[in-house]
C-alpha cells in the first residue's frame, strides 16, 4: 500500500515541497489545504465515519502499528475534502 497522498511512485520531491511549504506557513493543516486544494476526495465520509477511522487508528497498537497508523491517515485524507484535511492533520 502507498502512503504517498500524491499518487507517486517515488514522492520525495512531494515530501520536499511539504517540508518547504510547512517552513513557511507554520502549520501542518494549511499546509495539507494548499497540497490537497483542487483535489477531489475518493469518498464522502459523515464526521461519524471520519471519528470511527480515527478512533480506530488511535486503538491501534502492537508491532507495525506505526506503519499501519501512517497508512490508515493517508487513506482517511484521501477521502477527505481540503478543509476538513486541514483539521484532522491538527487533530493528529
Amino acid at each position: 500500500a502507498s502512503t504517498s497522498l500524491f499518487a507517486e511512485p517515488d514522492w520525495s520531491a512531494s515530501e520536499e515541497l511539504v517540508t518547504k511549504s510547512y517552513k513557511e506557513l507554520g502549520d501542518l493543516g494549511t499546509v495539507a489545504t494548499h497540497v490537497l486544494a483542487g483535489a477531489a476526495p475518493e469518498n464522502s465520509l459523515s464526521l461519524s465515519q471520519v471519528y470511527q477511522q480515527l478512533w480506530d487508528l488511535a486503538k491501534d497498537k502492537g508491532e507495525g502499528s506505526q506503519q499501519r497508523k501512517l497508512e490508515g491517515l493517508v487513506t482517511l485524507l484521501k477521502q477527505l475534502d481540503a478543509i476538513s484535511a486541514k483539521f484532522v492533520i491538527r487533530i493528529v
